[in-house]
């Protein structure tokens, strides 16, 4: 459930905060909609990550109330891969979605640093030769800014991976005996697994709870040691 969470925001969150960042830096110009956008993403960095779950719980679990929970609208077969039903519930969607939440406003900032970094004097050159500002970011930009972005990334998904109080105010189950098979399917998370049985009063649940954080550990590394050989590969 971990897993499948954390790759979900990843997937969700660093397209879209590497986005807006894009066009914030290299698009937009000074507005009043720009100066919104910028307070927006600075008081956001700030919020409790419960309020966020509040927020997944409305907008996701729930859509607004726009559908019904008793009778949703479903899309394919419960068992196959492709399965979809409105509203998301408490699946393994609603917590991605959640996560990308929290971690967006860190993908966004780091990465406007990240392209702050980058010689005006290369776009510059780019520009002078002809290129179009897309063609500048693309070619020049970014895979110049891409290792501090990946550092930005790993940050977030550090955080993400950690998150407990979010995916509780979700509905998530405490204990599961079932792996997710679908983005629908119900799923819990490792943090959730530590709370439950470090509350417990019996000896060998806190004896698992202390195995269980060395596994988070071991995933929290695993994941950064990726995203480090891939930032340390563009580097190159």
């Amino acid at each position: 459930g971990t897993i499948w969470l954390v790759g979900l925001t990843a997937v969700f969150a660093l397209p879209v905060g590497i986005g807006a960042a894009v066009y914030l830096e290299e698009y937009s110009r000074r507005s009043r909609l720009a100066g919104v956008l910028e307070l927006a993403i600075s008081n956001l960095a700030g919020v409790p990550s419960i309020v966020y779950g509040i927020l997944g719980l409305t907008a996701f679990v729930r859509i607004f109330g726009m559908a019904n929970p008793d009778s949703p609208i479903e899309i394919g077969d419960p068992e196959s891969f492709l399965y979809l039903r409105l509203p998301f519930g408490s699946g393994v969607l609603s917590g991605g979605l959640t996560l990308m939440l929290v971690v967006l406003p860190i993908v966004i900032v780091s990465s406007r640093e990240a392209l702050r970094s980058v010689p005006r004097s290369l776009r510059a050159g780019s520009l002078a030769l002809g290129a179009t500002t897309w063609q500048t970011t693309w070619n020049i930009t970014l895979p110049a800014s891409i290792p501090m972005i990946m550092t930005g990334a790993i940050l977030a998904m550090s955080r993400a991976i950690g998150e407990a109080a979010p995916i509780l105010v979700l509905g998530a189950p405490l204990f599961l005996r079932s792996t997710p098979s679908n983005l629908m399917s119900d799923f819990t998370v490792l943090p959730l697994q530590i709370f439950n049985w470090a509350g417990r009063p019996q000896a060998a649940f806190h004896e698992l709870a202390a195995a269980a954080i060395i596994v988070l550990l071991a995933v929290l590394l695993g994941f950064n040691a990726v995203a480090v050989v891939i930032r340390h590969r563009l580097q190159r």
